[in-house]
């Protein structure tokens, strides 16, 4: 399968079918790493009108790699209307679909590997006789390209600086406008209710810690080039939890469904970046198709099983059960 970059570089970013990923190197136990970065904020004109202005989210210093950042992003003048964003090649920003005027801009970025040092530009229209602006980001979460959690400090509230901060074209990026720029061809995905997140019995929940959220995407991007085994380790849910893209609905893979969530119209099963993206869109509001419904057929009893030596006969697993 071919992934049209329409000037994105995937760098390193191969959609490995489910199985081939299964030699994939077995991850870091997931810790806390400490994180030397540091995230800057910087707040200037932006190209389109005397009252517009862009906040760009930068890494400083980045002597450990991070993989992506999530957060909210707030302006000082009330009534900051949220423009788009510019797009980067090697950092893929999302944001909510809606966002009304004044409240604050809720993000994640990731990156295939490790964030530029110029993260994501946010681009406002700021209402008449707006004076200085500040902008204020609070940190929700930060991680290391491999999915691990990092510490980040968040950066002070910046002020206006001198000079076009930013020129190039600015855009709001749904996760339609993703999936067309990365896989032309690929239907949009639709919408459909949200439902309560819960131990890991969702899909999206790649690392089972019960919700949704940038690591969850981290996951995926990581299947995807290797970097995570596939079914190695039980505290992340690949195969099927990390695997919602294409929606393929009705069904959500209940027993008589013939095309179960991630199911590509080859036949094959696949982890790439459309998955990831599909699960931050999720995290930062956007309900997409898939992501967060229960996952058919699962139940929370917290039984686990040991697998070891060499198995000499056909052996019943069942979907309740965590195997080590």
């Amino acid at each position: 399968m071919t992934r049209s970059s329409d000037g994105l570089r995937l760098l390193a970013l191969g959609a490995l079918a489910l199985l081939a990923a299964c030699a994939g190197e077995r991850p870091v136990a997931p810790t806390r790493p400490e994180a030397p970065a540091s995230l800057g904020l910087a707040v200037g004109p932006a190209p389109g009108g005397p009252r517009r202005v862009a906040v760009r989210l930068t890494l400083r210093d980045p002597a450990r790699a991070v993989g992506g950042v999530q957060g909210e992003l707030t302006l000082s003048a009330p009534g900051a209307r949220y423009v788009g964003q510019v797009v980067q090649p090697d950092a893929y920003a999302v944001t909510p679909d809606s966002v009304a005027d004044g409240e604050p801009l809720r993000f994640g970025v990731l990156a295939v590997g490790p964030l530029p040092a110029d993260v994501a530009t946010f681009v406002f229209d700021l209402p008449v006789g707006t004076g200085p602006v500040t902008a204020t980001l609070r940190l929700r979460r930060s991680a290391t390209p491999r999915g691990l959690e990092l510490a980040l400090p968040a950066p002070a509230p910046a002020t206006e600086a001198p000079g076009t901060l930013e020129e190039r074209p600015v855009r709001r990026m749904t996760l339609a406008d993703w999936t067309r720029l990365l896989e032309p061809g690929r239907p949009a995905a639709g919408r459909q209710p949200a439902y309560v997140a819960g131990a890991g019995l969702i899909f999206g929940d790649a690392n089972l810690d019960g919700t949704i959220s940038l690591l969850d995407a981290l996951a995926a991007v990581n299947v995807s080039v290797g970097n995570l085994s596939l079914i190695a380790d039980p505290a992340f849910d690949n195969v099927i939890a990390a695997n919602v893209v294409p929606a393929n609905l009705p069904g959500l893979g209940e027993a008589l469904d013939p095309s179960p969530p991630g199911r590509e119209p080859n036949g094959t099963f696949v982890v790439d970046l459309l998955d990831a993206l599909a699960i931050v869109n999720y995290a930062v509001g956007n309900f997409v198709d898939v992501v967060g419904n229960p996952i058919p057929g699962r139940t929370s009893t917290g039984v686990r099983g040991v697998l070891s030596g060499t198995l000499i006969a056909d052996r019943l697993l069942s979907r309740d059960t965590t195997y080590e």
